[in-house]
């Protein structure tokens, strides 16, 4: 919040001065609005996630701090997913983690009459850990969108691209539960493409996603 008084400041002292000095004014007034729009869809974004976390509407986020996050969950009464009594220990959903992580990854474009078929939140493993975002099956292709980290465009992980026509299999990976970043195991769900083209997705309940899906693909493609 300290950035768009700095620009409102300089966007006053520069305003008037010169046609330059009147351009940077209007860039400083530029990114007062980006940053507060960017604030507030972080507010939306982050109170959405807390709805689904301790299963009670919430529209305005508490001061993000240990100390009065704790004294604002204590006077609410509320509790995690792990702590209330009508949810199985450690059965926190996928989609939840997920939002409390501020990382949704934006839906890809459809081509014209291209259906989008299914889709799910899972984790890749990359060389520095794993990368989390959504896998999307459509009616002409099989996509991996990575999350986004930033509210601002920036250069981040590509879309893994391949046709639905080319898919060979989808099936249980073979090695068996895997330990993404979030601390709780998941199968992968492996997809083989023609060219020795693959993606391996740690998915959340993966025999009833992989269940889905079989049910989805034409007969004889993707099982």
């Amino acid at each position: 919040m300290v950035t768009p008084v700095f620009a409102i400041a300089a966007g006053t002292l520069f305003a008037g001065n010169s046609p330059l000095d009147d351009l940077l004014a209007s860039v400083c007034s530029a990114v007062v609005i980006i940053v507060v729009v960017a604030f507030i869809n972080g507010q939306k974004r982050l109170a959405e996630a807390m709805s689904y976390w301790f299963g009670v509407r919430i529209k305005i986020p508490p001061p993000m701090s240990v100390r009065y996050f704790d004294i604002w969950r204590e006077k609410r009464g509320l509790r995690s997913p792990d702590g209330r009594a009508d949810r199985p220990i450690g059965k926190v959903p996928l989609e939840s983690m997920t939002l409390m992580s501020l990382s949704l990854p934006a839906p890809p474009k459809l081509w014209p009459g291209e259906q989008m078929l299914w889709s799910g939140i899972g984790y890749t493993s990359q060389p520095k850990g794993w990368l989390e975002g959504t896998i999307y099956v459509t009616s002409g292709r099989v996509m991996f969108v990575p999350a986004r980290i930033s509210p601002f465009p920036i250069n981040g992980p590509e879309v893994q691209r391949f046709q639905l026509s080319d898919l060979l299999s989808v099936k249980l990976e073979d090695q068996g539960p895997t330990t993404p970043a979030a601390g709780r195991e998941r199968q992968r769900l492996e997809f083989t493409f023609r060219g020795e083209g693959s993606i391996l997705v740690a998915v959340d309940k993966a025999d009833g996603a992989l269940g889905e899906l079989r049910a989805l693909l034409p007969v004889g493609q993707g099982v």
